[in-house]
């Protein structure tokens, strides 16, 4: 793994045997902070292909996770901005009052309109008006999740958990904060996680409803083998704990 820096967990993949040169390692950027990559990303939006979903659904079994059923949550989260190329074919995939304002580059910059000039003459791309409507394949100009066409970077953070703060006392973050595990009952029922704050000390936190699991493409499925939650060969095989400020070796291909 590269050197942790403070605002990134600083992950690499393991060797690429498909990427050119041959074991080719990746950079992985993790937030490690508020807002979570979310907060060091390039705040591109993108809902994902409808066919992902799909598979998902009939192919590995995963119940409610189709297109059309993920499909409002992403409606909820955005304020699309109107005005725009995109826009035009959008009114009915499109959110256009949530609380995360996602504008398109608009109007692209004379560099970008030549790159999509040379994909659609070349390279046989169709040029896509809005790839966050269910279809990706092609080429399109970004759109950015920048509180719209005059906003600035918004993350997870201060756009959808800091503003409820104010109005919910029994909301409570707390940061410089490593979670070890999900603590589960003997019938594999999530009661609550252990958690190693920065002084050492462990706690112990139950709950009385549900345990919402929220950290990241990487980070997440290590928290489920960390609870004992994968293929029995495969948390056997790996050291997947270690103490605050250092990290398991990197698992993920």
């Amino acid at each position: 793994m590269m050197k942790p820096l403070r605002i990134d967990w600083g992950f690499r993949s393991t060797p690429q045997k498909d990427l050119l040169p041959e074991g080719r390692v990746i950079d992985l950027e993790r937030g490690k902070t508020l807002g979570g990559s979310s907060a060091i990303n390039y705040n591109l939006w993108v809902h994902g292909a409808a066919a992902d979903f799909y598979r998902w659904e009939t192919q590995y079994g995963c119940e409610g996770w189709s297109y059309k059923e993920v499909l409002p949550h992403f409606q909820a989260l955005e304020r699309f901005s109107e005005g725009s190329e995109a826009s035009e074919v959008s009114s009915t995939a499109r959110g256009k009052e949530g609380l995360i304002g996602v504008a398109p580059l608009f109007p692209p910059l004379p560099e970008v309109e030549d790159f999509m000039n040379a994909c659609e003459s070349h390279a046989d791309a169709n040029r896509i008006k809005d790839y966050n409507a269910g279809y990706l394949a092609g080429v399109s100009p970004v759109q950015l999740s920048t509180g719209g066409t005059a906003g600035g970077r918004q993350d997870c953070f201060s756009t959808l958990v800091e503003p409820l703060l104010k109005h919910y006392p029994n909301l409570q973050v707390v940061s410089e904060t490593f979670c070890r595990k999900v603590l589960l009952e003997s019938d594999l029922q999530a009661r609550g996680v252990e958690l190693e704050l920065r002084s050492g000390e462990v706690l112990r936190i139950s709950c009385r409803k549900e345990v919402v699991l929220s950290a990241g493409a990487l980070l997440t499925p290590q928290l489920l083998m960390l609870s004992g939650i994968g293929e029995e060969a495969h948390l056997k095989d790996r050291v997947l704990f270690t103490k605050w400020g250092k990290f398991p070796r990197t698992f993920f291909a």
